[in-house]
């Protein structure tokens, strides 16, 4: 069943039923057609609960793993400084800092889908509202929300969380080549996948050519993905 959403006493578009909770599949399942029917009456709630959930699960399934790699990389880095590791410092204060980080999961699809905004209203002449582009963004990134999940039986088997689904996992010595694993790292089967939706979603929303869709975002989410490798260069 649809709804009828009314301006001024005009029928403006009609918001269909349930279209955010049908998202959580159909983005996987028929992309295109769902894309089309969320730029009319664009969702967001549901997308960025999901994205959280899904978060959520992957750090409790992984916390010590990831918090013993924070702690290792911390000593490390102030050992090589001459500086004394203080006595507060521990595994379970970073377990802490990694839970604190949760929320912070929505900054990503907020940032992509200012890019889509930014290159494509200013740059390929589209004339699309920000929560459009933030509607793609969001359940573009559930892709990748949900890939993490397929990584957890590899961080808990190698008991350590730089593993990938995708070229970097033949680097032999992640922790030595950070940055070659994190620029690498955005070539993912489920990285890939997400670009490719985002930008059918693209498409769909902009109403621009699929070809162009896709430009947007490579552009868009490469890029960002670009200036992760380039301050994982500088500060490793």
């Amino acid at each position: 069943m649809s709804e009828m959403e009314q301006a001024d006493g005009a029928v403006v578009v009609a918001a269909e039923s349930g279209l955010s909770l049908k998202g959580l599949y159909e983005v996987f399942l028929s992309p295109m057609s769902f894309f089309e029917r969320l730029g009319k009456t664009p969702k967001v709630l549901v997308g960025m609960l999901t994205i959280i959930i899904l978060s959520g699960v992957f750090v409790y399934a992984t916390q010590d793993i990831l918090a013993q790699m924070q702690y290792d990389m911390t000593v490390q880095q102030m050992e090589e400084k001459g500086q004394t590791v203080p006595p507060v410092m521990s595994v379970e204060l970073f377990k802490k800092t990694v839970w604190v980080s949760l929320p912070f999961m929505v900054l990503i699809p907020v940032i992509y889908a200012a890019l889509f905004m930014f290159i494509g209203n200013f740059v390929l002449g589209t004339n699309v509202s920000y929560k459009q582009m933030l509607a793609v963004a969001v359940y573009g990134e559930i892709i990748f929300a949900v890939g993490n999940l397929f990584l957890i039986p590899l961080i808990l088997s190698k008991g350590m969380p730089l593993v990938s689904i995708g070229p970097a996992a033949f680097i032999a010595d992640p922790m030595n080549n950070m940055v070659m694993f994190t620029a690498l790292g955005k070539l993912g089967v489920f990285q890939i996948w997400e670009i490719i939706v985002a930008g059918l979603g693209l498409s769909a929303v902009c109403q621009i050519s699929r070809n162009k869709g896709l430009l947007l975002s490579v552009i868009s989410i490469g890029g960002l993905s670009l200036v992760h490798s380039v301050i994982t260069y500088f500060t490793v």
